[in-house]
C-alpha cells in the first residue's frame, strides 16, 4: 500500500478549473490515451486519480524498490511516497 498526495504528482495546477486541468494534460509529457483525456478532466477527483496513476506508472521501478518500513513511527503513522522529477 502506498500513500500519496495527488498535488505531489501534479505540481502547481488550479485543479478546480476545468480549463486548467485540460491545459495541464495538454502541456504535460504524461502519456495518456486520447479517449481518457475527457474523462480525466471531468472533476478534480478524476483528474487526481488519472494523474496519480500515470505518475505511479512512470515510476514503477521506484515503487517496486520500496521496502517494508521498520521505523516504529513509520509503522504507526505511515509515510508519503514522493515521486521524483514531476511537472508538465
Amino acid at each position: 500500500m502506498v500513500e500519496l498526495y495527488p498535488r505531489l504528482c501534479t505540481g502547481p495546477v488550479h485543479k478546480r478549473n476545468r480549463e486548467d486541468r485540460v491545459r495541464y494534460l495538454a502541456e504535460s509529457d504524461l502519456s495518456m490515451p486520447a479517449p481518457f483525456h475527457h474523462n480525466s478532466c471531468t472533476s478534480e477527483d478524476a483528474f487526481d486519480a488519472a494523474i496519480s496513476a500515470l505518475v505511479m506508472d512512470r515510476h514503477a521501478d521506484d515503487l517496486e524498490a520500496l521496502t517494508q518500513a521498520t521505523d516504529p513511527v513509520a509503522l504507526l503513522e505511515g509515510s508519503i511516497w514522493v515521486p521524483r522529477n514531476i511537472g508538465p
